[in-house]
């Protein structure tokens, strides 16, 4: 939601005949910061479930003898694989909401530039009664 209202921000400004050099600017950065962050993403979830697998395989070892029934070691593996996906998956949720409210505060500093040419802003012009019959 933040990026959608940036880019009217900031392409509300544009003159028609800077529109496609604008338009080609802004796909190739779109394009490159799908790339970025989807590999951020991906290593934070690889960094992340090695830790978690990690941290889990120490507390199943501390415990290993407190259980009255040992699980097999294959079924322990799966389990520990299982949990550590999650709790990655959950970092990683974390971490993007974390950056979402950052955004916000920038989002409502920004300021509505009007159009080169226009004399009235668009709230006036909204609030003008319409000369329709």
């Amino acid at each position: 939601m933040a990026l959608v209202s940036l880019l009217f921000l900031v392409t509300g400004v544009v003159q028609p005949t800077e529109g496609p050099f604008v338009a080609g600017t802004v796909n190739t950065l779109r394009a490159l910061g799908l790339l970025l962050g989807g590999t951020l993403i991906a290593q934070l979830l690889t960094t992340r479930r090695r830790f978690h697998t990690e941290m889990l395989l120490d507390h199943a070892g501390a415990a290993g003898n407190a259980w009255p029934q040992a699980p097999e070691p294959s079924m322990l593996i799966g389990l520990i694989g299982q949990q550590s996906l999650v709790l990655s998956v959950a970092d990683a949720y974390r971490a993007l909401g974390v950056v979402c409210l950052l955004m916000i505060p920038l989002v409502l500093v920004l300021m509505y530039l009007p159009p080169p040419g226009a004399s009235v802003a668009p709230a006036a012009r909204a609030s003008t009664p319409s000369s329709i019959g």
